[in-house]
């Protein structure tokens, strides 16, 4: 196997005296007219299942067929066991070649790919057909789940993660199937004969979500992410008038707690909030936080104060639709103010502040405040704020 033809008609040891090479050069014959070996780059990597020719130059005793084992070692009759599992055809002539030189000396050893095994990748886990699949060259992650049919009916990609074993070293490579299946290249690798993928499915826990939520009810979120603000938004978000500084979460055994994720929604911080478990209930109350606007505007009434808003006298008036056009009086508008047991009557000139821009006219409303525009040319304000006070009584009560 390891003699080429010239060397065989060359060759100076008679025949009759030496009637193994006679056999040699019958088997030249045979194998330069028989099928030829098989084709593999130069990157191929042996593994257990490869049959494989190993040629020893001048020394076709040494030479032979070798099936690889699943422990991945060949035994040669002077060499002793030699482990070529993982490595490619060159890196193993080169390992056979170290092992004879105890008893060859500079053996020249070929070693080619008689019959490989078969090239199959083995998809588990989540997926609607686990199981062997022939790889094809340039496959990655995507195209061996898509094999098996992808994640079964109910199970998105999202919720999935997968871990890949490679065949030739035991390396394990773990990966999010959403990242890979939107074309990430380090989320979708490539695979090669004799990987093993495992889709692992992430746990999904119920978490009620009622309040003042787009829609409330029971929701399933993934329990390595279950925290508040991923259940609030699985809900649709929370609404306007939501008091986000107030959520509680009630657990199956009782115990509850409050907790504010303003710092999240709002400034952004990363999120350090209670983990959910399974069966809990989160609720978003309303924020009783109101403001009134009365008297010349178009649209008076009672208005929403959302939790860390800043709302001026501009922005009351209008959420208000304005001031009445002709009977409004800008000159005077009046904030009515409760702090403890004191009532404050602020009044200012907004007319300053729409003409010239003086913002000392244009003050920050509070949660409680009533602002009152009065009629144009009113004469007596102090009666008509007299008048409401009781109204802004009741409605710090209904605040409080």
């Amino acid at each position: 196997m390891g003699i080429s033809s010239r060397q065989c008609l060359n060759s100076r040891t008679p025949v009759l005296q030496k009637p193994i090479w006679v056999l040699a050069a019958l088997l030249c014959v045979c194998l330069l007219h028989g099928p030829a070996r098989c084709q593999v780059s130069n990157d191929y990597i042996l593994g257990p299942e490869d049959v494989i020719a190993v040629t020893v130059l001048n020394h076709p005793e040494f030479s032979g067929e070798h099936f690889i084992p699943t422990d991945g070692k060949i035994y040669l009759p002077i060499g002793g066991t030699v482990s070529i599992a993982g490595h490619t055809l060159v890196e193993s002539s080169k390992l056979i070649s170290a092992s004879l030189k105890s008893e060859l000396r500079d053996p020249d050893v070929t070693v080619t790919l008689k019959s490989p095994r078969p090239q199959l990748v083995y998809v588990m886990g989540a997926v609607r057909q686990p199981g062997p699949y022939p790889v094809k060259p340039g496959w990655r992650l995507t195209e061996a789940v898509t094999a098996a049919g992808g994640t079964p009916f109910g199970i998105e990609a999202a919720e999935c993660t997968v871990s890949v074993l490679r065949g030739t070293n035991g390396e394990k490579q773990s990966v999010s199937l959403q990242e890979a299946m939107k074309g990430s290249e380090s989320a979708n690798v490539s695979v090669r004969s004799g990987d093993v993928i495992t889709v692992e499915a992430v746990e999904l826990i119920p978490v009620y979500v009622m309040g003042k939520v787009a829609r409330a009810g029971l929701y399933n979120i993934r329990s390595n992410s279950a925290g508040v603000l991923e259940a609030i938004t699985v809900a649709g978000g929370a609404m306007d008038d939501a008091a986000l500084s107030k959520v509680t979460v009630t657990h199956l055994d009782g115990a509850s707690e409050t907790i504010s994720i303003l710092p999240t929604t709002v400034e952004g911080k990363r999120e350090t909030l209670v983990k959910l478990r399974s069966g809990d209930l989160v609720v978003v109350p309303d924020s009783m936080s109101r403001f009134a606007v009365l008297g010349w505007v178009n649209s008076p009434g009672y208005f929403p104060f959302k939790e860390n808003q800043t709302i001026t006298l501009s922005d009351a008036l209008g959420m208000a639709h304005g001031v009445d056009n002709r009977r409004g009086g800008l000159k005077r508008v009046a904030i009515l103010r409760t702090t403890g047991d004191t009532q404050e009557r602020l009044v200012y000139n907004f007319e300053t502040f729409a003409r010239k821009g003086d913002i000392t006219q244009n003050p920050v409303v509070r949660p409680g405040d009533i602002v009152w525009v009065p009629e144009t040319d009113s004469v007596d304000l102090d009666r008509l704020l007299s008048r409401i006070s009781t109204g802004l009584s009741l409605l710090w009560a209904v605040n409080r």
